[in-house]
C-alpha cells in the first residue's frame, strides 16, 4: 500500500517549527522590536522645531548675505584695501563681528538642528529634511549630536514601517500555522 502524500511542505514545517519557540515566550521576553508599536511621531513638536530651525537659518542667511555681518566683512575688505588703515584694529572689529555672528546665528541654529534631528520624523519628507540637516551642519562629524545619525534615521524609518511589518509577520505566521492545522498562539 502506498503512503499518503504529505499535506505540508518541508519549508512550511520548518518555518512553523522555528517560529513556535519565539511565540511561546510572553511579550515582555521577546526582543525589543517586537514589543508593540513604537511611540508615534508628534506632528506638533516636529512642526515647532522645524519652524524654529527654518527661522534661525533664515536669520543667519540674512545676516551673512545682506545684513550686519556682511557689512562688517565689506568694511574689513575696504579697510584692508587702504594701506593707511590699521589692519590690527580692522581685524579686531571683524573678529568681534564673527564672534557675535556665532553667538547670535550659528550656535542657536546648530542647537535647533540637533533638536530637529532628534525629534521623531512623522513622514518621509521629514526624514529627507533630517538628512539635509545632517549634511548641512555636519552633525555626523561633530560631537554636538548626542546620537549616531544612522540610528536616528533607522528608528524613524522603522517606526513608519512598524505596523505594516508587524502585520506582515503575523499574517505569515498565521498562514503557516493554518497550513499545518495548528492553533494560533
Amino acid at each position: 500500500m502506498a503512503a499518503k502524500p504529505l499535506s505540508t511542505t518541508r519549508r512550511a514545517l520548518l518555518g512553523a517549527a522555528a517560529s513556535l519557540p519565539v511565540l511561546a515566550f510572553p511579550t515582555s521576553a521577546r526582543p525589543a522590536r517586537n514589543r508593540g508599536t513604537p511611540p508615534a511621531a508628534d506632528q506638533a513638536e516636529w512642526n515647532a522645531r522645524l519652524t524654529r530651525y527654518r527661522h534661525l537659518a533664515a536669520r543667519a542667511e540674512a545676516a551673512a548675505e545682506t545684513g550686519w555681518f556682511r557689512a562688517a566683512n565689506d568694511r574689513y575688505a575696504a579697510e584692508c584695501a587702504n594701506p593707511a588703515t590699521d589692519r590690527t584694529a580692522a581685524f579686531a572689529r571683524l573678529d568681534r563681528a564673527e564672534d557675535l555672528y556665532w553667538r547670535r546665528c550659528t550656535a542657536p541654529m546648530q542647537e535647533a538642528a540637533v533638536a530637529l534631528v532628534l525629534t521623531r520624523a512623522p513622514d518621509l519628507e521629514a526624514v529627507r529634511l533630517k538628512l539635509t540637516a545632517f549634511r548641512a551642519h555636519h552633525l555626523h562629524e561633530l560631537e554636538s549630536n548626542p546620537r549616531d545619525c544612522f540610528d536616528v534615521i533607522e528608528e524613524d524609518i522603522s517606526s513608519m514601517c512598524w505596523p505594516t511589518a508587524l502585520a506582515r509577520r503575523k499574517d505569515r505566521t498565521k498562514l503557516t500555522l493554518q497550513r499545518m492545522r495548528l492553533p494560533m498562539i
